[in-house]
């Protein structure tokens, strides 16, 4: 009894399943087909009670998921977070310009008769610096050039100008020929940073990846516990149908009465089945809704989801040495690994640079300037002004 009971409990699992005519008396009355998916006797209790269930295929999960999965937005997350490191290395090479401006006035008394002023000595100065430096992104060099300027007015007969103008420009060149020519921190910091990117990029595409998979095992194993529910409780009804034909045959005297003890724990057995089925199907709905929608969602715990695909047995031949090369070529965390070795090669050359000599070029160039209104004076010392001028008074440079 045990064995036919079995072996028609497996008729109805492969009627389920598609693998036996949809026609099958032990399939009809238990699941509906709609559009190609089967849909149980619980989603149909729960649409007519007003809960949100919404049928879908595997893609639209992967695609639902692809939208609305946590883990999906916080790996999206990471190529913005790189970009903006690389933006951030990118820096060392932006030119700094300082520029300061001074304003001083003084007054002090006379403490000698060679302190240029019979009374208060007054002076004023105004002066202005200004200064840009850049390091190149090419081998290692850096310049900076400054210009400084400065305008003064004194009362002390002393100076040969009043007022008095100054000026002076400078450039410098450095050049590293050893330690810094091929690669420099900055360069270090800028190549890592595109390394760090494109394994970010690696990485959400391995996230999308896995999560699509999960969704789609998840998919499946939902309509799995959902035809396995259908499975017990037709086992079940065959089970109570065997319980009714052992007691009718114990009533006429032909089995022992000990035959419906057996039949009452199968009948037993099978209502803990339907039991655990209906729980599997609760704990497979949120493992997928948790997948594919948003946890933010005002409807996320009261959403049931009817999977509308059926899962379709083919034959395939699998080509072993292809499917090695097709891993070789296309897996995400064998191109992770890659990308780490190629930014651990970057690290290295860096390092191996730093031991070189520090061998550096300097080239430096300046200029200075000196003019006003000048002060031609007589006889003595130090004499009155006999004329005045306005001229530049001199220049320099060097390098």
């Amino acid at each position: 009894m045990r064995t036919f009971v079995l072996l028609r409990s497996f008729v109805m699992m492969l009627c389920v399943a598609g693998l036996a005519p949809s026609s099958s008396v032990f399939a009809q009355g238990r699941l509906t087909a709609a559009g190609g998916g089967l849909v149980p006797a619980a989603l149909q209790q729960a649409a007519a009670s007003g809960t949100q269930v919404r049928r879908l295929t595997a893609d639209e999960a992967v695609r639902l998921a692809a939208e609305n999965n946590l883990g999906i937005q916080i790996a999206r997350f990471d190529p913005q977070l790189e970009s903006l490191n690389g933006v951030s290395a990118r820096t060392a090479w932006t030119p700094t310009l300082a520029s300061s401006v001074q304003q001083n006035s003084r007054t002090s008394p006379p403490n000698s008769f060679l302190s240029g002023a019979s009374g208060a000595l007054n002076s004023d100065q105004f002066s202005m610096t200004s200064e840009v430096q850049q390091q190149l992104p090419w081998f290692g060099a850096s310049y900076s050039a400054g210009f400084d300027s400065a305008r003064s007015t004194s009362n002390n007969f002393f100076s040969n100008f009043n007022p008095q103008l100054q000026s002076s420009l400078s450039f410098s060149f450095t050049q590293p020929l050893l330690r810094g020519f091929k690669i420099d921190n900055a360069r270090e910091q800028v190549q890592l940073s595109r390394k760090n990117l494109e394994i970010a990029d690696v990485g959400v595409r391995q996230t999308v990846t896995a999560t699509s998979r999960t969704v789609r095992n998840a998919y499946w194993e939902l309509a799995y516990q959902i035809a396995a529910l259908q499975v017990a409780r037709q086992s079940l009804e065959l089970a109570e149908e065997s319980l009714r034909n052992t007691r009718s045959r114990i009533e006429i005297g032909t089995p022992p009465p000990i035959d419906a003890v057996e039949a009452d724990a199968e009948v037993a057995t099978r209502r803990e089945a339907v039991i655990v089925a209906e729980a599997q199907i609760e704990t497979a709905q949120d493992t997928l809704r948790a997948l594919v929608y948003n946890p933010s969602m005002a409807d996320f715990w009261t959403i049931r989801i009817e999977p509308a695909d059926i899962p379709s047995l083919e034959q395939m031949t699998v080509d072993v040495d292809g499917a090695i090369r097709n891993a070789l070529d296309r897996r995400t965390d064998l191109e992770q690994v890659r990308k780490n070795i190629e930014a651990n090669d970057i690290t290295l050359r860096f390092s191996r640079n730093q031991t070189l000599p520090d061998v550096t070029a300097n080239l430096e160039y300046g200029l200075t300037g000196l003019g006003g209104t000048q002060f031609v004076r007589g006889a003595g010392f130090p004499g009155r002004p006999v004329r005045a001028s306005s001229r530049l008074a001199g220049s320099s440079g060097s390098d």
